[in-house]
């Protein structure tokens, strides 16, 4: 046994001197500043991910929960050791630090050039989880599972936060954090027609806007529920479509998010409910980013008018679609007509 231990850290040992072991980097309140690492703790030990997005130094409330809570003691003694804990920093002062003069040395350029790496990769967890502000705090799943977000948005409050408050407000919200464990751990564990079951618990109970990271469950419902025979195939088709529109989406490919919602439009178990909904993110998407394709977008909002015409939306959606033809019309008189 020890002559196998001796050759196991040998074989370490080499592949670390040909491909060089990765430096884990923390900040200097001992969090993970690369979420790659972070993740990768997380799943090495079974944690949870804490997700701190924050800008010191730019919005009070940030530095209030720096000085307050990440320089405290009890954050050390209490929250890192039973967290893999990813402090995002996208301040102006973190930024300056992908910025070097021309006439740096070497070391310095690469420094910069591996924090700018570090930033790009921050922002696509940050884009994955809609964060729109700051400060903003997610618990995530060692599988990177939405648990919980603690923000403004949720009634907590930085304005006279301390490390007590913080905690009081974790302790407050480890019931439901334990419920969404226990359906994560349900769908992984589960199969047949329980584990459609339990799928479905965990979609419902995740909130609208972090179903999308569900996107492999997703799939598994379409491909589980194929024949329709639970009455779900629908509702993870439009599922499937907005998680692909979403990441299209981040990736700043507005055409293709719009696209995805017109194509799951064309197969034919989608509910006329859903063919509405999709037809109308598919045009939505199009004005939302300034597209001058109106003519696209007005024919995605009459087939989403078509496709449930007594639903309560239609008389929304046709007040769209009337505006737009205003618009189009304004557009095509010739400059100087009345």
């Amino acid at each position: 046994m020890k002559g196998l231990i001796k050759l196991v850290c040998a074989a370490f040992l080499m592949a670390c001197f040909f491909t060089g072991c990765e430096k884990v980097s923390y900040d200097e309140y001992g969090c993970f500043i690369e979420a790659d690492q972070a993740l990768k703790a997380a799943k090495k030990n079974n944690q949870e991910l804490m997700v701190m997005i924050i800008m010191p130094g730019d919005d009070d409330y940030s530095t209030f929960f720096v000085e307050n809570v990440l320089k405290s003691d009890e954050f050390k003694s209490e929250i890192l050791p039973n967290y893999a804990v990813l402090n995002m920093d996208f301040s102006q002062a973190s930024f300056q630090k992908t910025v070097v003069d021309t006439n740096s040395d070497k070391a310095s350029q690469k420094a910069a050039e591996k924090y700018s790496q570090t930033v790009q990769n921050n922002t696509k967890l940050a884009s994955r989880l809609n964060a729109s502000f700051t400060p903003c705090i997610y618990l995530l799943s060692a599988d990177e599972y939405y648990l919980s977000e603690i923000s403004e948005n949720t009634g907590f409050s930085f304005e006279d936060i301390s490390y007590k408050t913080f905690k009081s407000y974790m302790d407050d919200i480890a019931d439901d954090v334990e419920n969404l464990k226990g359906y994560i751990n349900a769908a992984k564990k589960s199969s047949g027609q329980e584990k459609i079951k339990a799928i479905d618990n965990l979609y419902e109970n995740t909130p609208v806007i972090y179903r999308p990271i569900l996107s492999s469950y997703i799939d598994q419902m379409v491909k589980l529920d194929s024949k329709d025979e639970n009455g779900l195939l629908s509702k993870y088709l439009f599922a499937q479509a907005d998680a692909k529109a979403t990441e299209a989406y981040m990736n700043n490919d507005i055409l293709s998010a719009s696209n995805t919602y017109a194509e799951v439009c064309k197969n034919e178990m989608l509910s006329n409910s859903h063919k509405q909904q999709a037809y109308y993110m598919a045009a939505y998407i199009l004005l939302m980013h300034n597209s001058t394709d109106y003519s696209t977008a007005l024919s995605y909002l009459n087939s989403s008018i078509q496709a449930d015409p007594e639903s309560e939306s239609v008389e929304l959606i046709q007040n769209v679609a009337d505006y737009l033809e205003t618009l189009m019309a304004a557009q095509s008189e010739p400059a100087g007509a009345e």
